[in-house]
């Protein structure tokens, strides 16, 4: 559910129940928008619990998911960006993770001629490690 769950949650707590469905799919995109439109023309769609429950399905994580096992086992194969990109998806599903083991997680993902570079540097920090890794 990443990307979608936090329009999501907020519209649980103020929206009038009628108005929750319309709100919810402006601010879909993507995958996202494609699937309910695809849910919305057969119809399916019956209430915002129904919603939920198929959004769920569908964008939620299953039960042989493991975020760190993914999150450590992440490697550049091409660019800086699209590594940190990859990577920040998967670090905002781990929960608990201290910065030191988030730090370490991502330099060891990094390519070995790019990571040994930047940890001479000794960074302090995932800002400053992103900095330094796409010089």
């Amino acid at each position: 559910m990443v990307g979608y769950t936090k329009p999501i949650n907020s519209l649980t707590l103020t929206t009038p129940a009628q108005h929750k469905l319309f709100i919810a799919s402006f601010h879909m995109e993507g995958k996202a928008i494609h699937w309910y439109q695809e849910l919305e023309e057969t119809r399916i769609l019956t209430s915002w619990e129904a919603f939920i429950k198929a959004f769920q399905i569908r964008f939620g994580t299953s039960s042989y998911d493991d975020p760190m096992e993914a999150l450590i086992s992440i490697k550049q194969t091409s660019i800086v960006e699209l590594y940190k990109t990859q990577f920040e998806m998967l670090s905002n599903w781990v929960r608990g993770l201290s910065d030191s083991h988030r730090l370490s997680c991502f330099l060891g993902g990094l390519k070995e001629e790019i990571r040994m570079g930047v940890r001479m540097l000794n960074p302090y920090n995932l800002v400053a490690v992103y900095g330094l890794a796409k010089m």
